[in-house]
């Protein structure tokens, strides 16, 4: 009798060891995907910031070129007004206005608005940016 409760009891235990084994390689499994899933979303976060920098980036190279063409625009309006090229009417109120598009694809607006101190606006534009730069003496 206590051969066969040996036996049995062996044999609960191999069911039970070859279930748990099976369970075991189960919760590998379960392992290796919850690893690859948190893998893959830390991935797709990081390339998500890298791409909101690269955005970013975009956005302050033209502003920058905008900026660059708005002080060219005032520096325009100073040589020309140095030169003796550009004269501006002190009787008008809106002095000088005048556009130009530069060689990179930026444009600028220029407005003098008074004379006494003399003050020049203006507006530089690249792509969808704009910036403006206001100079009076």
């Amino acid at each position: 009798m206590n051969k066969d409760y040996n036996i049995k009891n062996n044999s609960k235990n191999n069911i039970f060891n070859i279930k748990f084994e099976k369970n075991k390689q189960g919760s590998a499994l379960l392992m290796a995907i919850l690893i690859l899933s948190s893998i893959i979303a830390i991935s797709f976060s990081v390339s998500r910031m890298v791409m909101t920098a690269i955005e970013t980036g975009g956005v302050q190279a033209q502003s920058v070129m905008a900026y660059y063409s708005s002080e060219a625009g005032v520096e325009r309006v100073l040589y020309g007004i140095r030169q003796g090229d550009l004269v501006i009417d002190e009787g008008n109120p809106s002095l000088f206005s005048g556009t130009n598009i530069l060689n990179n694809g930026a444009d600028y607006t220029v407005f003098v608005e008074q004379y006494n101190p003399l003050k020049i606006i203006s507006v530089g534009s690249f792509k969808s940016t704009k910036r403006s730069v206001e100079v009076s003496f």
